[in-house]
């Protein structure tokens, strides 16, 4: 093997492949992530979020599914970008506002159990909450 791989994602003039390689590869402190937060891409996702904290689903069959079960997995889909990618925490605001429109998903009766499954590539994640009044 030639060239050392994590040297050269270390080096990379990507700011996010180069502060994560440096954070979880070589054991480095390069800083807070939320210094990546200002890059164009996460202000791009951002600028995108409605104003009830959901992302729009760009597209999808509304015979299929409500536009509301399509913001829904299209705000799991920008938040694991935001998160995995550019190391967003509950500390921005695009975070917060996410977590309470997917909770108002959750709170719907006095006495609800509804799952709302997040997707993120080849993984998906459940969440089950029980509200009781």
């Amino acid at each position: 093997m030639g060239e050392d791989p994590i040297s050269a994602l270390a080096a990379s003039s990507n700011p996010a492949i180069a502060f994560f390689a440096r954070r979880d590869l070589l054991g480095e402190r390069p800083g807070p992530a939320s210094e990546l937060w200002g890059l164009r891409e996460p202000l791009r996702i951002v600028r995108g979020q409605t104003a009830s904290g959901a992302w729009s689903y760009p597209g999808g069959s509304r015979s299929l599914r409500s536009a509301e079960n399509y913001d829904q997995i299209e705000t799991f889909r920008q938040l694991g970008i935001l998160v995995e990618k550019y190391g967003f925490t509950r500390e921005h605001p695009a975070i917060a506002r996410a977590a309470e429109f997917l909770l108002s998903l959750l709170v719907q009766g006095p006495h609800v159990k509804r799952r709302v499954r997040g997707l993120s590539g080849s993984n998906c994640s459940v969440l089950v909450v029980r509200v009781r009044g």
